[in-house]
């Protein structure tokens, strides 16, 4: 039987953190950018700050837009 000991007993671990990590800044930066916010920047924030960023991009609100109609309505008939 062979045991994996020193780093290469770690190298799973450190890998599956590694992609968690960038994981959640995929993820928090989708979430800013559907809740229109700069989606850029919360990825950089989420590889800075890995999770934490994720569950700020969740608790965030979204953006307000304003619409004003300032064309007016075209109705047309069929037939």
């Amino acid at each position: 039987m062979s045991h994996a000991t020193g780093l290469s007993a770690l190298l799973p671990y450190v890998l599956w953190g590694f992609s968690a990590w960038l994981a959640s800044a995929i993820f928090a930066g989708y979430l800013a950018s559907q809740k229109g916010r700069c989606g850029w920047c919360w990825f950089a924030w989420g590889l800075l700050y890995g999770p934490l960023s994720l569950i700020a991009s969740a608790g965030l609100p979204p953006t307000v837009q304003v619409v004003r109609a300032t064309d007016p309505v075209i109705r047309t008939e069929l037939g």
